[in-house]
């Protein structure tokens, strides 16, 4: 969602579902329960055995409400807003502090999915899309310098380098320390590897 849209998203509407319930917060006869990141149900509580349905606040990325007085303040992604809810029906927006809060995206069904590039300059992540992605892999096999070894040796300690590189880019780096610095094992070996862009 852009920027622009998210700052000009706050309004009432009717029939909405109560369906992902968060903070319930009390106020004089009325009931404000926090649709997570959609918006505020708000119920008229005057008799509690039977609450009535009064509007829906919609508010993208809203978590958290707060009311002094007949001023509500809530979380809309990065901006905090300010609403108006002296009249339940004629709640609306009095004043928003942009980009105050920090950057935070939903949570993901599976975390172990990896996440795509979030381009923080085009406006919030609303939701998620899980998706297969076909790519087209290389299998010829790459031209691979082998450039040698180095030896460094301080304080005691040698660390033999190796380097291999792809059309003059570093495409693996191997570092190896001997045996006296890790007990039970005959070399350290740690890995660097790095993604190379195909010309």
């Amino acid at each position: 969602m852009s920027y622009n849209d998210l700052r000009n998203a706050v309004g009432t509407i009717q029939n909405v579902d109560l369906r992902n319930p968060g903070k319930i917060y009390f106020k004089d006869n009325y009931i404000f329960i926090v649709e997570e990141l959609k918006g505020i149900h708000v119920f008229d509580n005057i008799n509690p055995a039977s609450p009535v349905k009064k509007t829906f606040i919609r508010l993208p990325g809203v978590n958290d409400i707060s009311i002094s007085g007949s001023t509500m303040y809530a979380d809309s992604y990065v901006d905090l807003v300010v609403l108006d809810v002296e009249d339940v029906n004629n709640i609306h927006e009095v004043g928003r502090m942009a980009d105050i809060l920090p950057y935070t995206v939903p949570e993901t069904a599976n975390t172990k999915l990896p996440m795509a590039y979030i381009d923080k300059d085009r406006g919030v992540v609303i939701d998620w899309e899980q998706r297969t992605i076909k790519e087209k892999v290389n299998l010829n096999p790459p031209n691979i310098l082998f450039t040698g070894i180095t030896v460094e040796s301080t304080a005691g300690s040698t660390r033999i380098n190796l380097m291999l590189l792809e059309h003059h880019r570093v495409l693996a780096a191997v570092e190896l320390e001997p045996a006296d610095q890790w007990p039970g094992s005959a070399l350290k070996i740690i890995f660097y590897i790095w993604l190379i862009n195909q010309p």
